[in-house]
């Protein structure tokens, strides 16, 4: 059995939950792990091709496959305690810091970073003297926490793939100091956000909302807090589109969890669960930004969801040659998770022709539902589940897109078998 790490300690912090019942949660992905001992699931990560989960749970990296619903623990046969996985830019793999407890039991150090294949199991390294690693969007920089052998300083690092060189950033001693937790870089590639520490000092009596997000500069490194309020925040990162960054942001000295999200533009913050009685935290992004997998703390330990995220989804104005603003809207479906079928609701705001296609999650068009005028007002549509060709599809999550002219909205559907 591993060493049980950072993972149990922060499980002490999460406080203790009744039931998961009287609020929407989202669709809950079971992790039956067959283990007495309640579940510690941390770091979620969503696979760039939308099919795969990670997340580590007790020191082990665990992947869970959308479209079969299978579970798998990729790091069963390593010794080492693995943590804070990350898929690569391909899905082929999922990377993970693993620490040593060879030198020192009660001062572990992050040994290094590894990649393991999903379909072979072959392991690499990523990279030495580093952890909590992650990529860029584009796939052309990795991110990590420095820390060489024998030094006691650490640093945030960033290595350029295509110039094959590794830029350094560093804090302290003065305030903001390094903090050693993950950090994630801007779809556009020009700053990262990482988790500073803006204390005066390092005392724990004192150590009380000092954990900061600031955006950095990756040219010049100047750093700027984020202004999110009261509570220290962990976790950050960007939607896919760079307008959302979301982080878990934590209160009364570590008691309260919550997944926050964040408008870069209009500086608005949302919780992702508003008024939960439970604690949610260390969230992803699905690939297209409508959806996001979390952890909720439960009576039986940590829980992995997946959470639509309705602001993706608001309806678009586009004006007409009459600039009339057309505003479309997807009501859902019910049900949601389905099988093996389900109905859409959708409103449009005028006659005219409208078309409403199911995709997957790789965006390939799967089911053309509606195609045709409509007149204004509310209208519905089944979903049996099969394509174009009257396949059934495979289980998994699939995108519903609505269209009028210039005018689109999105939304999700998840088919279960």
């Amino acid at each position: 059995m591993k060493p049980v790490t950072l993972s149990i300690f922060l499980l002490m912090f999460l406080g203790t939950s009744l039931s998961v019942f009287a609020q929407d949660y989202g669709t809950h992905i079971p992790v039956n792990l067959d283990d007495s001992v309640k579940k510690s699931i941390w770091h979620t990560d969503w696979s760039p091709d939308g099919k795969w989960i990670t997340f580590e749970v007790d020191d082990d990296i665990y992947v869970y496959n959308l479209e079969d619903r299978e579970i798998k623990n990729v790091t069963v046969t390593i010794e080492e305690s693995c943590m804070f996985p990350c898929f690569t830019p391909d899905s082929q793999e999922v990377t993970f810091t693993l620490l040593n407890y060879a030198r020192n039991f009660q001062s572990p150090s992050w040994d290094h970073i590894e990649g393991i294949n999903l379909y072979t199991g072959e392991r690499r390294l990523v990279m030495d003297a580093a952890f909590e690693g992650s990529y860029s969007h584009d796939g052309n920089y990795f991110i990590y926490n420095y820390w060489p052998r024998d030094e006691p300083d650490f640093s945030y690092a960033i290595y350029d793939n295509d110039r094959d060189e590794t830029t350094y950033y560093n804090f302290g001693p003065e305030p903001p100091i390094f903090s050693p937790y993950p950090v994630c870089m801007s779809p556009d590639n020009t700053h990262f956000v990482a988790t500073l520490d803006n204390s005066d000092h390092r005392s724990i009596e004192n150590a009380l909302s000092i954990c900061k997000l600031y955006s950095i500069d990756l040219d010049d490194g100047e750093s700027v807090q984020i202004d999110l309020g009261y509570g220290d925040f962990w976790y950050p990162e960007f939607s896919p589109n760079g307008t959302w960054l979301i982080y878990t942001q934590m209160t009364d000295n570590f008691k309260y969890f919550n997944v926050c999200i964040y408008n870069i533009e209009t500086g608005k913050i949302i919780y992702l669960i508003p008024d939960s009685e439970f604690n949610t935290h260390t969230a992803s992004w699905s690939p297209d930004g409508t959806q996001l997998c979390y952890i909720l703390d439960t009576d039986t330990g940590h829980e992995l969801y997946i959470k639509d995220f309705e602001f993706a989804s608001e309806p678009t104005r586009v004006s007409h040659a009459e600039e009339t603003p057309i505003i479309l809207i997807l009501h859902g479906n019910y049900p949601n998770p389905f099988n093996p079928s389900t109905t859409i609701k959708f409103s449009i705001p005028q006659t005219g022709f409208t078309d409403l296609v199911i995709y997957n999650v790789m965006g390939q068009k799967v089911r053309e539902l509606v195609s045709g005028t409509f007149t204004e007002g509310l209208h519905s549509v089944v979903w049996n589940g099969k394509d174009d060709n009257g396949q059934a599809v495979s289980a998994g999550v699939y995108v519903i897109r609505l269209r009028m002219g210039d005018a689109k909205t999105t939304g999700r559907v998840m088919l279960v078998k």
